[in-house]
């Protein structure tokens, strides 16, 4: 199928769709349900060149930062702080023993 035909028949499955917009995946899924046998890849290819994807969502929105991620002590054994908004840890915690 060429890729002409190929994306008529994207467009035809976005149009048939209810919502606003549609990504390749499922595009692709609903090709393959009509039985048009084509490459996923291939889908995301055209509906890239054609603008055709779904919005996507960016990233939440951050406040500014209060430094550049450097922290440089005025001198050696001073107590600095943090405000632990985000706190990364490994391993497991054992449950207290009463």
């Amino acid at each position: 199928m060429p890729d002409a035909a190929l994306l008529e028949a994207i467009r035809a499955v976005l149009a048939a769709s209810p919502f606003h917009g549609e990504g390749h995946r499922k595009v692709w899924a609903r090709l393959r349900m009509q039985g048009v046998r084509t490459s996923r890849r291939r889908v995301l290819r055209l509906m890239r060149e054609h603008d055709l994807l779904a919005p996507s969502r960016v990233g939440s929105p951050r406040g500014p930062r209060n430094h550049d991620g450097t922290i440089i002590p005025d001198a050696v054994d001073i107590m600095w702080g943090t405000d632990m908004t985000t706190t990364w840890t490994v391993g497991h915690f054992e449950k207290p023993r009463c």
